[in-house]
């Protein structure tokens, strides 16, 4: 597959940042909550013609294991995601709460001149299909 060929098939990565248990300060439907919240702007990425990363996702695997992983470890993890995307979504504190994680996100996007969303309607639809 050519260059060419890639870019007319692959979506555009998108991470999202915004809040999940802020450092560990929220409990279990605090978290739930955000993840739902992070569930729905994902979709709306996805009709939208983008390949979103949420990290929200991590939530479920945790459930399941129950293993802790240091919140450091999460924000390397995590910053990668914002190097490696052309495209950011912030879900705003004002909106969505507090979150230090994603403000360290959001800066670090800032700084390395990433394209940063704030809200759905300034995403542009990519999908020729699903133009509104």
């Amino acid at each position: 597959m050519n260059k060419k060929q890639n870019e007319e098939t692959c979506l555009p990565f998108i991470y999202i940042m915004g809040p999940i248990s802020n450092g560990g300060k929220l409990g279990a439907r605090e978290i739930h909550s955000n993840v739902k919240k992070s569930e729905k702007i994902y979709m709306e990425l996805v009709k939208k013609g983008y390949n979103p990363i949420n990290p929200h996702f991590s939530y479920y695997p945790w459930l399941e294991y129950h293993e802790d992983i240091d919140w450091k470890t999460w924000l390397k993890m995590d910053e990668n995601y914002v190097r490696g995307c052309p495209f950011l979504f912030y879900m705003t504190p004002k909106k969505y709460g507090p979150s230090k994680g994603a403000l360290f996100e959001y800066n670090l996007g800032k700084k390395l001149g990433k394209k940063i969303f704030t809200d759905l309607k300034q995403v542009p639809n990519l999908n020729k299909e699903n133009k509104k």
